[in-house]
């Protein structure tokens, strides 16, 4: 875990996954990286001892916290919230609703869009199973479907965003698949804004 800073950079943080040596933290062009923590719970990276068949699938940060998906080999969901200034574990949320409709393929990805809205993703990967975007109430577990997305043979594992996604103009952006080869689309880039009426433009 390290932060960066820069005069004209808003403080900011980045999660890695290596230890990097001092060395490398040397200040270029006005950028200096901090070491802040390096932190494992097992040396054979299994992502929850108590149960090895669990998956911790996505992580992404705000500046307090850093959130990582688990979905767990009952198929219940988790996020967990970490301190980002110290890398402990401050909270495990059960998460309830309509992220639980594709329990098999969910909590993969998470993100924090621009208003601060912690957000899951399941895989979508059909009409059937489509990619859902739900928000999450970090009180309760909570989530709200916001967007969803599905085609046959349509594979997308992950999203990115642009802006609030909970408002007019918010964009989701994913890289898709097709298990056909002769479905249309095959391989590329969707983009999705939002209407502000609870629409969304595909493009």
């Amino acid at each position: 875990r390290v932060t960066a800073y820069k005069d004209d950079y808003k403080d900011t943080f980045s999660e890695v996954r290596t230890l990097i040596s001092a060395t490398e933290y040397e200040p270029v062009e006005g950028l200096t990286l901090e070491s802040l923590w390096n932190f494992s719970i097992n040396n054979e990276e299994n992502p929850l001892p108590e149960d090895i068949n669990a998956n911790c699938r996505s992580m992404a940060a705000d500046k307090n916290n850093i959130y990582i998906t688990r979905r767990n080999s009952d198929y219940t969901l988790n996020l967990l919230v970490f301190d980002s200034k110290t890398g402990k574990l401050k909270q495990t949320i059960s998460l309830t609703g309509p992220c639980e409709d594709y329990k098999t393929v969910g909590a993969n990805g998470v993100f924090v869009d621009a208003g601060g809205n912690v957000c899951v993703t399941n895989i979508g990967t059909s009409a059937t199973t489509p990619l859902t975007v739900c928000t999450v109430n970090l009180l309760t577990g909570a989530t709200t479907r916001i967007f969803s997305y599905g085609e046959p043979d349509l594979r997308i594992d992950y999203v990115n965003f642009l802006g609030d996604v909970t408002k007019k103009g918010g964009q989701i952006w994913a890289a898709a698949s097709h298990n056909e080869k002769t479905t249309t689309n095959n391989n590329c880039i969707y983009r999705w804004t939002n209407n502000g009426d609870e629409t969304w433009k595909t493009e």
